[in-house]
């Protein structure tokens, strides 16, 4: 079984599902709430263990915190590895409060760090990178993102290992930090949120790919994908050749939360066994469009695509 590491954020998420989003100030009966682990590295990590990949998670957790226990033990009931996670002298953990409008499908996140410290390069370093088929970072702008994924990058070229490095640049806030960075230049693959992309003046996916290069300077043998919801997902390739999904959405919306955590693990898992990379994208709406069917991230498997 191919294996994949996956560096970021776990969470607790604390799921208010309503019959819609509530007006400022007003009192609202929720139809369900429920806790579920969370974080994009976390919800990443679930689905490709679904998908036929190993996924050992690199994240932290707290030493004293329930709802860390519980994220924790909520990643290990579904066959994902924790073992390389630290585990941090805190009693704070990230936790996300989540309204999911029933009407819309919409997710609106309310995230508190809660004073949990950041992982360092210090506690990456006992990995052993040459077991893996491909590396995968959620780029949140975690201060010493940098000084890890160029470490990947050093250890991939000096012992000549074949895993390709992955880094999804998701959040607008983050701009500055991920671009003036440079991490991107050690990447294979880039994934660009639409928020992101929007970020950079590109009003679709399309237009984020055959730009994106030349807006943040990037290096040309890199993958760019850009999911952008509803439409689908585009692709542009290492020679030039661009590539569209279109969107796949279920019968009845219930809940976005993780689609796109979803649609980077449907990616990943098919490139891994080196499916091309418009199958790849393709593969990924299909993956999303089931999970925005359901609730939480359980029964997203080839079998559930293809059914």
């Amino acid at each position: 079984m191919d294996k994949a590491l996956v560096f970021g954020l776990t969470t607790l998420d604390i799921i208010n599902l309503c019959e819609r989003f509530p007006i400022e100030d007003e009192d609202v009966r929720v139809l369900q709430q429920y806790w579920q682990k969370g974080g994009n590295a976390a919800n990443t990590s679930h689905v490709l263990s679904q998908l036929g990949i190993e996924a050992h998670l690199f994240s932290a957790f707290a030493s004293e915190n329930p709802m860390s226990n519980f994220a924790r033990k909520a990643l290990e009931d579904n066959n994902v590895v924790t073992k390389f996670s630290v585990v941090l002298e805190t009693t704070g953990f990230p936790t996300s409060c989540c309204i999911v409008s029933k009407i819309t499908g919409s997710r609106t996140i309310m995230h508190g760090r809660n004073g949990m410290p950041e992982l360092t390069l210090e506690h990456f370093k006992p990995i052993d990178l040459t077991q893996y088929s491909w590396v995968h970072f959620e780029g949140r702008g975690f201060p010493h993102l940098k000084d890890i994924i160029s470490y990947v990058w050093t250890i991939k070229m000096e012992k000549k290992l074949t895993f390709k490095i992955s880094i999804e640049f998701e959040k607008p806030q983050r701009y500055d930090d991920l671009v003036s960075s440079g991490v991107a230049e050690f990447a294979d693959v880039l994934f660009i949120s639409k928020d992101f992309a929007s970020r950079l003046g590109c009003t679709s996916g399309q237009e984020t790919v055959r730009n994106a290069r030349r807006i943040i300077d990037l290096k040309h043998n890199l993958i760019v994908i850009c999911p952008w919801g509803d439409k689908g997902a585009d692709a542009i390739d290492i020679d030039g050749s661009t590539f569209h999904a279109d969107a796949y959405p279920p019968e009845t919306l219930q809940d976005t939360l993780g689609a796109g955590d979803t649609l980077i693990a449907g990616v990943i898992s098919s490139m891994v066994k080196g499916v091309s990379l418009n199958d790849s994208i393709q593969f990924g709406c299909k993956l999303a469009g089931k999970k925005c069917g359901q609730f939480g991230f359980q029964n997203l498997s080839h079998k559930a695509v293809s059914m």
